[in-house]
């Protein structure tokens, strides 16, 4: 779906729900044009930025998932980069979470981690398990 399609159904379900009209039919619609989730479009649907949306739902539509190591490697330089789009940082932060056993440990790690190596960051990422505290 080309970007003005898009932004104009995703304005016109922001429109309707701004002003409380059902807009679920509207909601389905969209997501069988699309590969997203119908729990990932609502989600990105409660955003106040119209081009953010619709910014999220074209890159996803690029379907990452799956990638091999070399192109998480790819994706966390990226992130170190930090040159893209708010839209753009969020959708390679998703790539990295759909691709590991943690995904929660995903952000923690870019954040605290020192290291300016992608490769180390996913060493890290990839080995992480969880505190488990038995009661």
């Amino acid at each position: 779906m080309d970007k003005e399609s898009l932004y104009k159904i995703v304005f016109s379900i922001k429109e309707k729900n701004d002003h409380g009209q059902s807009v679920e039919k509207e909601i389905l619609d969209l997501q069988g044009q699309t590969k997203i989730s119908l729990h990932e479009l609502k989600m990105l649907l409660e955003s106040e930025e119209v081009d953010y949306i619709v910014d999220r739902i074209q890159i996803y539509e690029l379907n990452y998932k799956g990638k091999a190591k070399e192109e998480l490697i790819k994706v966390i330089n990226n992130i170190l980069e930090g040159s893209d789009s708010g839209a753009q940082m969020d959708e390679w932060i998703r790539i990295l979470e759909e691709n590991v056993k943690y995904p929660e440990c995903v952000i923690d790690i870019l954040e605290e981690e020192e290291s300016d190596n992608a490769e180390d960051i996913l060493k890290k990422i990839l080995e992480y398990k969880p505190n488990i505290i038995h009661l």
